[in-house]
């Protein structure tokens, strides 16, 4: 079961203004003598679909098929080398790419292209040249 997500902003009287009240009314309807969960919180700033359709469809799969790896494979192996820190007791700290916002997302990937290209020689191609199959 997808789990829906209401999109608004709190006013400045504390009221909660939902940019779709009713398809949030129609899902209250439906939970009617049912236990609940709400969770309330500032709204994310979320990666889209394009940047991680390219990174996974285009970027991972074209390195991955250049070292043997699948994508998965090959996503926990760049993120080792590019994402990733040794904090002040000596653990190596892997980041994850669920938590990057967009900005640092799109600074991941374009750190992706450039590792490909200076330490494997690939040419990534860029998303607007991409077409899916």
């Amino acid at each position: 079961m997808i789990t829906p997500v209401f999109l608004g902003t709190v006013d400045k009287h504390a009221e909660v203004i939902l940019q779709d009240d009713d398809e949030f009314f129609a899902q209250r309807v439906s939970l009617i003598g049912k236990d609940i969960e709400l969770i309330l919180r500032k709204r994310r700033s979320e990666k889209s679909l394009e940047q991680l359709g390219y990174l996974f469809g285009v970027v991972y799969k074209k390195i991955g098929e250049d070292l043997g790896y699948g994508k998965n494979e090959t996503h926990e192996a760049i993120k080792i080398e590019l994402a990733s820190y040794q904090d002040n007791n000596g653990l190596v700290i892997v980041e994850s790419v669920e938590k990057m916002s967009m900005a640092r997302l799109a600074e991941y990937i374009q750190d992706v292209i450039e590792w490909a290209w200076y330490e494997r020689g690939l040419t990534i191609p860029p998303p607007k040249k991409v077409t899916t199959e």
